[in-house]
């Protein structure tokens, strides 16, 4: 199941955030073998939306984001992911909004002991058409 949430603050203010768990089975066949693994995630976020236009007179919007992604299954292995996000964009022309988003994501991943991490960092630029 999921749960998500939008809540304008104020009119310049908003909130969005989601909690979400997932109980998942995998089965796995070869032509000599099958294996099943089971595993449960626990995912959640929340981003920060802020209409600058009448602050600025610039018809800029500005996001902050979080959110984090769990997995833990059968062997006492476990996955985390963090994700930061911040976005730029241009409202000014109609229902089209132009805009820059960077996000990092920090992982960390744990099996039997041993323990690996790794972080990237991506950006986009994003053009969005609003129906």
């Amino acid at each position: 199941p999921s749960f998500g949430v939008a809540y304008p603050i104020t009119p310049y203010l908003g909130f969005q955030g989601f909690f979400e768990y997932q109980k998942i089975t995998e089965e796995m066949t070869t032509k000599t073998e099958s294996s099943e693994s089971n595993y449960s995630k626990f995912n959640f976020g929340g981003a920060l939306s802020v209409d600058c236009r009448h602050f600025i007179n610039f018809p800029l919007g500005i996001v902050l984001e979080y959110s984090r992604e769990t997995k833990k299954g059968d062997w006492s292995d476990s996955k985390i992911l963090n994700n930061y996000g911040f976005g730029a964009y241009y409202q000014g022309i109609g229902d089209i909004q132009l805009g820059l988003f960077l996000k990092s994501t920090q992982s960390k991943y744990t099996f039997s002991g041993f323990e690996e991490s790794y972080s990237q960092t991506l950006g986009m630029f994003n053009i969005t058409y609003f129906f």
